[in-house]
């Protein structure tokens, strides 16, 4: 899975502004780096709910949602490129931010 996380960046880095590219690329290779051990089809919703939950005690709410909104973007991608039939991202909720600023 390591190579297709270096795929998807490469085409993501013209699509988005160096910022928003280095937050993606943070998370998919940074937080992500259990999974790039993983082949494709060994990625569920368990694996990505349970990453998920030790990013969200580690680092907080915000950044497990972040790092989900990465992973959505990449499987998303996945699925377009036929490498997978169905997002295994998708149905994962988001965390609780508790409310406003």
């Amino acid at each position: 899975m390591g190579t297709l996380l270096d795929r998807y960046l490469e085409r993501k880095r013209a699509s988005l502004k160096p910022r928003s590219f280095g937050a993606v690329q943070h998370y998919l290779k940074g937080k992500a780096a259990a999974l790039a051990k993983l082949k494709l089809d060994e990625v569920n919703r368990r694996v990505i709910a349970a990453l998920l939950g030790t990013v969200e005690s580690a680092n907080g709410p915000v950044a497990r949602n972040r790092f989900r909104s990465s992973l959505l973007g990449f499987f998303a991608w996945c699925v377009t490129e036929g490498l997978l039939e169905n997002n295994p991202a998708q149905g994962i909720t988001t965390a609780d931010e508790d409310g406003s600023r």
